[in-house]
């Protein structure tokens, strides 16, 4: 329903453009008649705030209490997984496994950011559309077990979304099309 409605909320930008609280009122209604929350989702977003601080407090605590902290001791190719991927790389060597792997996460982050910044289109605010991008330098200055918190996260969002879309085109009448 989101993609449907972006060129007519692209159409209102370039209209009322100039007009802030007019182009606010007619997109409230242009979402209203679509029958869409204009910040739907943004609930399991804010969720994840949490758990991202809790993942980096246990990554980064030595100790809980009078005991070591076995995860962020546990290694991961060599490494502590309370280690920075920086570090970890140049101690490895640029064509080792944890600079593979630094890459190919990142590489990953950076096609599944930009696939959500396509599937948000021009109709979103340019902050939103590179907001996904953010995941892919979080990832990149994070010590290791929050990244990989974060990329099995942003996986699981993409995944349980592709889902969602297909189940919905599955489930629409014969008039409406599934482009996705």
């Amino acid at each position: 329903a989101r993609l449907a409605l972006a060129p007519e909320l692209d159409r209102l930008q370039r209209r009322y453009g100039t007009d802030r609280s007019r182009l606010a009122r007619e997109l409230h209604e242009a979402h209203g008649r679509a029958g869409i929350a204009p910040l739907a989702g943004i609930g399991s977003a804010l969720l994840q705030f949490p758990l991202l601080g809790a993942s980096y407090r246990l990554a980064t605590t030595r100790w809980i209490g009078a005991t070591a902290n076995i995860v962020s001791t546990a290694p991961l190719w060599g490494a502590p997984l309370s280690a920075h991927w920086l570090p970890v790389i140049s101690g490895a060597g640029i064509l080792s496994a944890p600079t593979v792997a630094l890459c190919a996460v990142l590489v990953v982050l950076f096609v599944l950011a930009r696939r959500t910044s396509q599937q948000q289109g021009a109709a979103g605010p340019a902050v939103l559309r590179l907001l996904p991008y953010g995941t892919v330098v979080t990832a990149a200055v994070l010590p290791l077990a929050v990244s990989i918190y974060l990329v099995s996260s942003t996986l699981w969002t993409v995944t349980e979304r592709a889902a969602f879309a297909r189940l919905a085109c599955w489930s629409a009448t014969a008039e409406t099309s599934c482009a996705t």
